[in-house]
């Protein structure tokens, strides 16, 4: 490490390149997630708002509403109407999805220094990654279950392995190497 902040690649040449691509398959996992929110947040506003004329300006606003807001949004929509131990459930799982999605798009890549120091480190990373999106997953299949319940149509798919299959394909570039080892 050079002490600037200018990255010196060399200090990095040790960290393989499957924790790059995890990381940006993680990154890609917490922006669906995020989409899937504003999605949903936007299928509610044209519920409620649609006039038939004014699509662009509730679209315009679903794309500045952040992840925190429209799960607040939706916090306030809902409240009402679910029994109170289901809410605390599901906003639950939406806000540490939150939390571990804002942990992946700012704070992962700290984790590239870290392993240029302490490359024995690799394993629990991958670990630590792959609780991210788990979590995160877990927070997409229930949004898609409210989309569903909003349209009246069905899943998609089967999505009771759908957390776990998340985190084994972010995951699959790190467990070459770290089961290796």
């Amino acid at each position: 490490m050079n002490g600037s902040i200018f990255l010196d690649i060399e200090d990095y040449e040790n960290v393989p390149d499957s924790f790059y691509a995890s990381i940006g398959r993680a990154l890609w996992i917490a922006q669906n997630f995020e989409g899937s929110c504003r999605s949903l947040m936007f299928l509610i506003d044209i519920k409620k708002e649609f006039d038939g004329q004014n699509l662009e300006e509730l679209g315009e606003k679903a794309l500045k509403r952040l992840l925190g807001n429209n799960i607040q949004a939706l916090a306030s929509i809902v409240k009402n109407n679910i029994p109170e131990d289901i809410f605390k459930y599901l906003f639950n799982i939406l806000d540490e999805a939150r939390k571990a999605r804002n942990f992946i798009a700012h704070e992962i890549t700290y984790k590239s220094g870290e392993l240029s120091i302490y490359p024995e480190r690799l394993k629990e990373f991958t670990e630590e990654i792959s609780e991210k999106v788990s979590i995160i997953s877990e927070a997409d299949k229930n949004i898609c279950g409210i989309v569903s319940t909003i349209t009246e149509q069905p899943i998609p798919t089967d999505l009771s392995r759908y957390p776990k299959n998340i985190a084994n394909w972010v995951c699959e570039p790190l467990k070459m190497i770290t089961s290796k080892k």
